[in-house]
């Protein structure tokens, strides 16, 4: 487990390779799960939709909007 403040490209790649990702921020800690077997089989849309909204989850827990 890790924090992601000024590392951005090691956040990319991971979002990207579709690997666990701990988030740290202050007062909260989260994991972001996901179902490879899900996002293979899914359209590149649902995908992108996807990547998206763990991309947002990310910012909004960062700027403490959960």
């Amino acid at each position: 487990m890790y924090s992601y403040e000024g590392n951005w490209n090691r956040f990319l790649n991971e979002v990207l390779n579709k690997e666990p990702i701990s988030v740290f921020y202050p007062g909260k800690t989260e994991k972001l799960k996901r179902s490879s077997a899900m996002l293979s089989s899914s359209s590149s849309s649902e995908k992108e939709r996807d990547m998206f909204e763990r991309i947002l989850d990310f910012f909004k827990g960062v700027l403490g909007l959960r």
